[in-house]
Order: C-alpha cells, then sequence, then structure tokens
C-alpha cells in the first residue's frame, strides 16, 4: 500500500513536471546527449536538488531509468550509497520525473 501511495505521488509529480514545461518529450528524444545533460541539471537545481558531481547525478539518473525499465519503484529501491538518500521525498519524486523526461521519457505515462 505504501509502495503504491508513492508511485501515485510520483504520477502527479511526473504530470506536474511536464506541464511546468521541464523538458518536452519531442525534445528529449531528439536532443543531443549534452543537451538532455543540461536540461536534467537545470532541472534538478531548479528543484532545490544540490550535487557535487554532475557525472554522479546523471549516472544516477540512468539509474533510475534502469530501475522503470525493470517495473521497479525507483524511489524506494535505491542502494545506501544513492544520493536520493539524503534527498527529501519530494526531492526524489522531482529527481525521478527529471530523470524521466531527460532520459526515458517513454516512461512518464506510467510513472
Amino acid at each position: 500500500m505504501f509502495t503504491s501511495h508513492r508511485l501515485s505521488k510520483l504520477a502527479c509529480t511526473a504530470v506536474v513536471a511536464a506541464g511546468l514545461g521541464f523538458a518536452t518529450v519531442a525534445t528529449a528524444a531528439t536532443a543531443s546527449a549534452s543537451s538532455s545533460d543540461d536540461t536534467f541539471l537545470s532541472d534538478i537545481s531548479s528543484a532545490g536538488i544540490q550535487y557535487d558531481s554532475a557525472r554522479s547525478v546523471i549516472a544516477e539518473a540512468h539509474t533510475v531509468c534502469s530501475e522503470l525499465d525493470d517495473g521497479s519503484d525507483p524511489t524506494s529501491t535505491h542502494d545506501e550509497n544513492s544520493i536520493l538518500n539524503n534527498m527529501s521525498d519530494q526531492q526524489v519524486q522531482m529527481f525521478v520525473a527529471a530523470s524521466a523526461e531527460a532520459y526515458c521519457p517513454e516512461h512518464l505515462a506510467y510513472a
């Protein structure tokens, strides 16, 4: 039940993120890798998510997409070394939504 509540909150966050214009699906699909990275970094920074290394936070975003590909809930399955552990629930949801927007937009309909 807790997982479905988090997933429903995640779905709302993804819809809000899309509505706020984090990135359009078409842009994310056609943008170059560096453009996607720049957009993602800008989006999470705007959400108040701080990071030390762009490389590691981008890698974490790709891990989120892999978890979505596997049908997992990335908000609850991250390991103890994940940067997600240092975020509020709202920041985690925003991070997952921004990750999907930038790197795996096919999951926006399901997130």
